[in-house]
């Protein structure tokens, strides 16, 4: 079906889409026409404050940063976020050793109160931000993980997809069973890429992954539920409440899934004496010729054969362990093979701080078991750990610790001083009544962190590596 369309804009106000243009006046533009497949993937953005960043091309495509924002200022960038954002286009193509797309435009918005969006497309992506991204150090850092992740997407998600994520039509159901392959493998190269693009350092790359590796084996609903179950019921995982996740589990196929693809990384390396790598397998999987966008789906099959071409091995009983069967630890084998081993400390994690910056949410999951938001109300326990045991739990509100209001400075003081005191004592509200709660805990502060493990070769160094 051949469709076409028109887009008319205030006076002065700018656009960015993928979609290629027919004709072109001060405030309206008419678009070529295109198939309702390409129309529907092209998404486009409209403002006042923009600004068109010109990036590396790979000979044969353009590729460029459009950014908006809601004021002119936020629109503002340093030299080496541009030589970064560079850098990541031929890493990227570096990796893949082809693309499927004829352009590409990162469509990036800069707001507080909306465009919060990261939304993958075949010759675009959606990457909503705040409005600091651009120069606050967290926010950049979050900014990164998103345009590597939807940037990888053009290759793994939109054109090799999985066969019961491709539909004929919007009304045909999707069965999402393979999304650890279209979002967790994005979600390992999200962390990557920006690191093999200099975006992020090393130190950034270990202490992200650490924080996933923590999260994904803390989970204690990983003891009832493989994480396969994540992705097959992905219509109910993705919208569910923050309350009681631990125990749940949600999306958890983009955290561990990246888990398990960098252990597969870092197995491939090891077997190969680390001349073979994932990105011979992206090469023979996502790579091929250059074309613009087209779709080819795959099953489980063709990424086990795939991977037995680049390194022979049995992947499928790898997956099936890992994806299929309920594990009650995490996937950790691409830190322990990598050289390094997941401790914990009272040292602040890099990821922790950006997702607290963001949610405006106090993090204490890995110390007593607590996830509180800005007001402190309880978002979640781990129930193995001492708030849960206390008799703490999602719907109550903390209003005073240790004998102090609340507020997150608090918070994190009485857990750092019950390495002395052995206890905190915590009141909360919970509905009409309010009691006081004693915590048995002396650990203190506690943050996860990956520690050189001298005995084994440095493979997660090697990954990062830019080429």
């Amino acid at each position: 079906m051949q469709v076409s369309g028109s887009l008319k804009m205030p006076a002065g106000w700018k656009y960015a889409t993928a979609l290629p243009v027919a004709k072109e006046t001060a405030n309206a533009v008419d678009f070529k026409t295109v198939s309702l497949t390409t129309f529907v993937d092209s998404p486009a953005v409209v403002g006042k404050y923009f600004k068109r960043v010109p990036l590396a091309g790979d000979g044969g495509a353009a590729h460029e940063m459009d950014i908006f924002a809601d004021t002119p200022e936020a629109l503002e960038y340093k030299p080496e976020t541009l030589q970064g954002w560079n850098n990541l286009i031929k890493e990227t193509t570096l990796m893949f050793g082809a693309r499927h797309y004829d352009d590409y435009k990162f469509l990036v918005t800069l707001s507080d109160v909306g465009g919060g969006e990261g939304l993958e497309h075949h010759a675009s992506s959606e990457d909503g931000v705040g409005l600091n991204a651009l120069s606050n150090e967290l926010e950049l850092l979050d900014l990164s993980d998103l345009l590597g992740h939807e940037f990888a997407h053009s290759w793994n998600g939109k054109y090799r997809r999985p066969a019961g994520l491709t539909t004929l039509d919007f009304e045909q159901p999707m069965r999402g069973e393979l999304l650890w392959v279209y979002e967790g493998l994005t979600q390992y190269l999200g962390k990557v890429l920006p690191t093999r693009a200099r975006l992020w350092t090393p130190e950034i790359f270990r202490d992200v992954i650490a924080e996933i590796a923590a999260t994904m084996d803390t989970q204690t609903g990983r003891r009832w539920r493989p994480l396969v179950d994540t992705a097959r019921a992905v219509q109910f995982t993705y919208d569910s409440p923050r309350a009681w996740r631990n125990q749940r589990r949600r999306v958890d196929y983009y955290f561990e899934g990246a888990l398990i693809w960098m252990e597969a990384d870092v197995l491939i390396r090891q077997r190969s004496k680390n001349k073979l790598s994932l990105d011979d397998f992206f090469k023979r999987f996502h790579g091929g010729q250059n074309t613009g966008a087209k779709v080819l789906t795959y099953d489980f099959e063709e990424i086990i054969r795939t991977l037995n071409q680049v390194s022979p091995y049995d992947w499928r009983a790898f997956f099936n362990e890992r994806v299929y069967q309920i594990k009650t630890r995490a996937p950790l084998g691409g830190i322990t093979n990598g050289g390094w081993r997941l401790v914990y400390n009272d040292q602040p994690n890099v990821q922790i701080r950006m997702n607290e910056h963001l949610a405006k949410n106090t993090n204490a999951l890995f110390s007593i078991g607590l996830l509180l938001g800005e007001d402190g109300g309880v978002l979640d326990i781990n129930p193995d750990f001492a708030a849960a045991k206390a008799g703490l739990a999602p719907g109550m509100k903390i209003t005073k610790i240790n004998g102090a209001d609340f507020s997150a400075e608090n918070f994190h003081k009485a857990i750092s001083d019950a390495k002395k005191s052995s206890s905190i004592e915590i009141v909360a509200e919970n509905g009409n009544s309010t009691e006081t709660y004693k915590l048995n805990y002396k650990g203190g502060e506690r943050y996860p962190h990956l520690e050189r493990d001298a005995a084994k070769p440095d493979l997660l160094s090697e990954i990062i590596k830019s080429h």
